[in-house]
């Protein structure tokens, strides 16, 4: 969660990060020509493009989602848990925009 100020109310917050990266090296140590096709994908139903080099595999862009994706992801498992961040925060308009935000940039400006 990222607030302007340190201290301020929850409508006071500028955004969120959610990251999510494989558990894995880096698959190729020359990318010329390579590309592997993005992990979310297969995970999240998603339809993004390849990591085609070096630098997009290392940005954190490349593994940025939602707290709403990575919710579905979390209760997808076949595991008895039910995962509902930001629960505690009442006002319901932010909190659904804080968990459906993907796009908050990074670093923030």
């Amino acid at each position: 969660m990222v607030a302007n100020q340190p201290g301020r109310e929850v409508q006071d917050l500028l955004g969120s990060y959610t990251y999510m990266t494989p558990n894995i090296p880096e698959p190729y140590l020359n990318w010329d020509g390579q590309q592997i096709e993005h992990p979310f994908n297969n995970l999240l139903g998603s339809n993004l493009d390849p990591i085609t080099s070096a630098q997009k595999w290392r940005s954190p862009r490349t593994w940025r989602l939602s707290i709403s994706q990575l919710e579905n992801l979390l209760n997808g498992q076949e595991i008895n848990l039910n995962f509902d961040f930001l629960s505690n925060i009442t006002d319901e308009e932010t909190r659904n925009s804080l968990k459906n935000q993907d796009d908050f940039p990074f670093p923030p400006t």
